[in-house]
């Protein structure tokens, strides 16, 4: 796809202006213009034709903010010529001729934007919107019939959609800012708009949806499935707002992240600031160990206490039952010393075993004492026996309670040390940083800004965290009742075939899920691997910048060797060549055929950068139409002599001595 031509009729300095860009080897269209004679609103032509924009209206490139238009619409010119009139309509017009097509041919649609403007004889004008104009005509190839108002639209975001035009119209004094200005989210979209990745997800959403329908469908059937159903359709929209919240959560610590990273690279950047940010981190490690490790020790002298209280209550009476049983003990009273067989054996026979006379009465009475006394301590002796043990633990508990008590107290001592050493090294090290704060208030409010950015960043974390569980709870309802309905439904004869085609929905979503994934892993991929090959082409070969990552919403970020982030160190070239090399990463990989119009393309860019950048591009209008403006002073000798060669179409704008439009331009065609 390319742009042939664009007419432009009393649109700010353009009055009466036609360009044909013609094809050559290189589809290279250089335009130059001193600053003033309308780069930038020959860009904003193309915009305002094809979307009804003008995105690049002073400073701010927003819209809404009139105070930056310096130059109203209408030609001043023509204002002129309608206030002598005394009053009148003039329109401002704007065709843009675009050329596209395949095996079947090449297409030429012509795109064609006006507004009339009513002009009072006082000067006052106003834009008659309501009577404002849109149409899409074929004038070669398709024999199609013309399309008007929001028809001419739709086909025609289909075509370049609105939504990614900021990847094929940039303005090159705003490159270094891009990535803060789009926004990752907006990235993202972009990648998958581009690479027709939401291709997908539009199928999967409508699948998902027929699915849906169906199951609700088929749980008409009966109460048990339609409250199945039901409750399942509940567990989804949960699941469903939570994955919602932790996208949204994830794109801003994203953003906080990217933040977090320029704030460090800035304070490295610094003298001295480097070194306390290493000795920072590591003190900071030490305390949060020491921390944890205080925390273990109070922990376990708090159970330590709590387990001795008890033993403590029991000590006196521990301590006295045992001296009790050792006295007994060193007495022989447990049991008495008496030979219980033989005093049992002269009790059967009648007559002592041991002299052999008979019993007397008396004599047997005596021997059945001795006997039931020697059983009651034996059964005394036992019973003492076997509390011996615990109340042995009990006192031994106590009297070795100072020696491990000590030791506990100890360990929380030395481990409070430690900690309060890591503490007294980072309040060291942040009145070494105040002192740089005090000579640069800049400094101080990184460290302000850094601390608040982990602070939000943690409580993004445990937001997350908080939803990742009702997340997996409400997926294992969803599997529960997606069993439960599915046994329901069996049961029901007319309800079976709604259930296999649910079954076969499912199973081809999840072949449509896998896809994407799949597509997405490699599209990141090729486009990381590209945006640094193209970088590394561009910037000059001292750079900090070690290699790129795309974050999770596509974000470039530049390291360094040492693997710290240079968001805070780069200059504004590198971030200006990081952005157009990601682009054009963006275009390669993903096979987007549109051209590119680069307003100022080498505006940050300075020495080697710019003769690196301009080889890149003049290798880039082999397989792409690139439009760029620039400044005389842009286009110095160095840089022409890299273009000049290459440019199928040099065009060169003035204005008129009056200042009020711009002649009929200079053009030399190289083909």
């Amino acid at each position: 796809m390319r742009f042939r031509s664009i007419v432009i009729e009393n649109y700010r300095q353009y009055r009466d202006l036609k360009l044909q860009f013609e094809p050559g080897e290189h589809d290279l269209q250089i335009i130059v213009a001193d600053n003033g004679v309308g780069k930038t609103n020959l860009l904003n032509a193309f915009t305002w034709c094809l979307y009804g924009e003008e995105p690049h209206l002073g400073s701010s490139g927003k819209k809404q903010d009139t105070r930056q238009r310096t130059e109203p619409k209408l030609n001043k010119e023509i204002i002129e010529e309608c206030v002598e009139r005394g009053g009148g309509v003039a329109t401002v017009r704007v065709v843009v001729d675009i050329e596209y097509g395949g095996e079947q041919g090449r297409t030429v649609l012509r795109a064609t934007r006006s507004v009339p403007f009513s002009v009072k004889v006082d000067g006052s004008y106003f834009e008659m919107v309501y009577d404002s104009r849109f149409s899409v005509t074929w004038v070669e190839g398709k024999n199609r019939l013309p399309l008007s108002g929001e028809q001419a639209q739709e086909f025609l975001n289909k075509l370049l959609p609105e939504s990614i035009r900021e990847y094929f119209f940039f303005d090159g004094e705003q490159l270094d800012s891009y990535f803060k200005a789009t926004g990752g989210e907006r990235i993202k979209e972009a990648v998958y708009s581009i690479s027709q990745i939401d291709l997908f997800r539009t199928m999967i959403n409508r699948l998902d949806n027929v699915i849906k329908q169906q199951r609700r469908k088929a749980s008409s059937q009966s109460i048990d499935t339609n409250d199945y159903e039901q409750k399942l359709s509940d567990q989804e929209r949960l699941a469903k707002g939570c994955e919602a919240f932790i996208k949204e959560k994830e794109a801003e610590i994203e953003k906080l992240e990217q933040q977090l990273a320029e704030v460090d690279g800035q304070l490295r950047g610094v003298d001295d600031v480097r070194d306390i940010e290493k000795r920072r981190d590591a003190a900071q490690c030490k305390a949060d160990e020491a921390r944890a490790q205080l925390t273990q020790k109070r922990n376990e002298y708090y159970a330590f206490v709590r387990d001795s209280i008890v033993d403590f209550y029991l000590y006196p009476a521990a301590s006295g039952a045992l001296n009790s049983i050792r006295s007994l003990e060193n007495e022989g009273q447990l049991p008495p010393a008496i030979d219980p067989l033989k005093l049992s054996e002269s009790l059967h026979k009648g007559r002592c075993v041991v002299c052999q006379h008979e019993l007397s009465d008396d004599e047997r009475k005596h021997i059945e004492e001795l006997l039931e006394q020697y059983r009651v301590g034996s059964e005394t002796s036992n019973i003492l026996s076997s509390m011996r043990s615990e109340l042995r633990r009990t006192v031994s508990t106590i009297e070795h309670y100072p020696a491990a008590r000590n030791r506990v107290i100890r360990d929380i001592k030395h481990a409070a040390k430690v900690l309060d050493a890591a503490e007294t090294e980072l309040r060291d090290l942040d009145k070494l940083a105040g002192k740089y704060a005090e000579t640069s208030g800049s400094i101080k409010k990184l460290y302000e800004d850094r601390e608040a950015y982990q602070k939000q960043l943690g409580e993004c974390h445990e937001q997350i965290g908080t939803r990742r569980n009702n997340l997996k709870r409400a997926q294992s309802a969803i599997t529960k009742y997606k069993k439960l309905l599915n046994v329901a439904l069996h049961r029901n004869s007319e309800a079976s075939e709604l259930k296999r085609i649910v079954d076969f929905g499912e199973k081809a979503l999840k072949v449509l899920k896998d896809a994407e994934a799949a597509v997405i892993q490699e599209t990141k991929k090729n486009m990381e691997q590209r945006t640094e090959e193209l970088f590394k082409g561009l910037v000059w070969k001292e750079s900090k910048c070690d290699h790129i990552e795309l974050s999770q919403n596509y974000t470039p970020a530049l390291y360094d060797k040492a693997g710290f982030s240079c968001a805070g160190t780069c200059s504004a070239a590198e971030r200006s060549l990081l952005a157009l090399s990601f682009t054009l990463a963006m275009h390669e990989v993903s096979g987007f055929d549109s051209p590119l119009f680069i307003d100022t393309p080498i505006a940050r860019a300075s020495g080697e950068n710019r003769e690196n950048f301009a080889r890149t591009l003049v290798e880039v209008s082999r397989r792409k139409q690139l439009i760029l403006a620039f400044t005389p002073d842009e286009y110095s000798e160095s840089i022409s002599n890299e273009f000049d060669s290459a440019a199928a179409t040099f065009i060169r704008l003035r204005l008129d001595a009056s200042e009020s439009h711009v002649m009929d331009p200079e053009v030399v065609v190289h083909g």
